[in-house]
This record gives structure tokens, sequence and C-alpha cells, in this order.
């Protein structure tokens, strides 16, 4: 799926059925995408770095190499709106009173009655706020998330590099170029 975005909703209900709070897993699910994104949005840039005039030489500088910059700017952009969501009150806020409250004052969606539910949503979302802002301050647990991440993503884009051993091609001196090529 688009940006490895999709089964969040199934693993919050996962999480649901073995006795966690939707607050909870929600917020888990949510801060695991971010650090996730920050992760993948460092190691993107180490090898743009390392890299990008390598593979824009390669694409015989026909513009290709704008294609990675857009790539990687889709994905920083992506991770700034997880971290907005994630810390921003004023988001809340707008989610909430504004969003919300249009949408059960519908015709079709009040049959429903969702506006008794506002005021549990409300409490939801600011007990998920507390939560992360007590998660904002503890910034070891930010750096061990993301330096996990970032190894998690390493090796998984090693993959292609041992399969091209496993089939036998020679591939010394281009390891680096492989990993990066295929990120």
């Amino acid at each position: 799926t688009p940006f490895s975005t999709g089964g969040q909703p199934f693993q919050i209900i996962y999480f649901n059925a073995r006795g966690i709070k939707v607050r909870d897993s929600s917020f888990i699910v949510l801060f695991n995408f971010a650090v996730f994104n920050i992760a993948f949005i460092l190691v993107g840039a180490i090898s743009l770095l390392l890299k990008f005039s390598y593979f824009n030489d390669i694409l015989q500088k026909r513009g290709y190499g704008y294609l990675l910059l857009f790539g990687f700017i889709i994905n920083l952009a992506v991770t700034v709106i997880a971290l907005v969501l994630t810390f921003s009150r004023k988001i809340y806020y707008i989610l909430v009173e504004v969003i919300w409250k249009k949408i059960t004052g519908w015709p079709i969606i009040r049959k429903f009655k969702l506006e008794n539910r506002t005021e549990k949503l409300r409490e939801s979302l600011d007990d998920f706020h507390r939560e992360a802002k007590k998660l904002k301050k503890d910034i070891k647990i930010w750096v061990i998330s993301t330096v996990y991440h970032m190894i998690r993503i390493v090796c998984f884009y090693t993959i292609p590099l041992f399969l091209f051993m496993a089939l036998g091609e020679n591939v010394r001196g281009n390891e680096l170029n492989i990993i990066t090529g295929t990120m």
C-alpha cells in the first residue's frame, strides 16, 4: 500500500481484541509510523548524500535525479504530517470541534447519532495528546527506536544484494550502489 499504510487499522483492531485500549494502540501505531518515517528519511538522506551523483550519472543526467529528490520530499512531507498529527493540539481542535461536528450534522449521518460520541472522542484525543506530550520529552526512546528502524531498513534493502550474490552475479565493489539503489 502507499507509504506502507493500510495495515494500521487492523493492528489497532488486533490490539483492541487483546485488551489494549484503542487510544493506546492508536498511539503505538502512530508513534511507530512516525519513527519509521524518520528513520526512512535519515537513511534516504544518507543514501542521497553518498550516491546522488553516481545515480545521476548512470541516469545520464536527464533529470531523473529530480525524481529521486521528489520521492525524498514526499517521504519528508508524510513524516512531518505524522509528527504534526501526533503533537499538535490545534489539529485535534480542528478535527473534533470543526470537522467532526460538521460531519455529524449532515442529514445522512445524523441518523447514526454520532454527536453523542463527541465528548468520548474529545476525551480520547485528550488522552492521546497527553501520552504524546510525555513521549515527546523522552528523547532516548526516540533515538533508540529510530536506530532500530534504520537497522531494519538497511537490512531489508540488502536483500537484493544477497539475491544477486545467490544468483552468481559479481557484485564486488558495487555493494553500496545496490543497497542504495533499491532504496
